[in-house]
């Protein structure tokens, strides 16, 4: 994993991760994406639909690390929009924390199949 250094003094790393977003506006919104470059500063993703500059957002990021090898995580980011081409945005960072997750979308969909895969092996065991 390369970083790569920014003007201002950050390193940016290229991780890909699953995230959603609320929009903190008059007219608030939710959505999903993906993360592209993160820093201590900023985050840059693509979204499901464009987010325009200067919008506050909540993101919250599928965190890769187990807490206690068994907690799934999430990094919630408190940011504003500092630039936006198309689906693609600069989040600025203003607070950010660690808080507990469920299984997302994609989590739970590999999760019922593997469950229901025991289920079936346990079925044809006691057949």
């Amino acid at each position: 994993m390369e970083p790569r250094f920014v003007p201002g003094g950050s390193n940016q790393y290229p991780v890909e991760l699953e995230m959603k977003y609320k929009i903190r506006a008059r007219t608030p919104g939710v959505g999903t994406g993906q993360t592209r470059w993160m820093s201590s500063q900023e985050v840059i993703f693509t979204a499901d639909r464009p987010i325009e500059a200067g919008t506050l957002v909540e993101i919250s990021i599928a965190w890769p690390v187990l807490l206690n090898n068994r907690v799934a995580l999430q990094l919630v980011v408190e940011a504003k929009i500092a630039e936006s081409q198309g689906t693609r945005a600069t989040a600025r960072i203003l607070k950010h924390h660690f808080r507990t997750r469920g299984l997302w979308h994609r989590e739970q969909s590999a999760h019922h199949a593997a469950y229901a895969g025991l289920v079936r092996e346990e079925a044809l065991c006691a057949s």
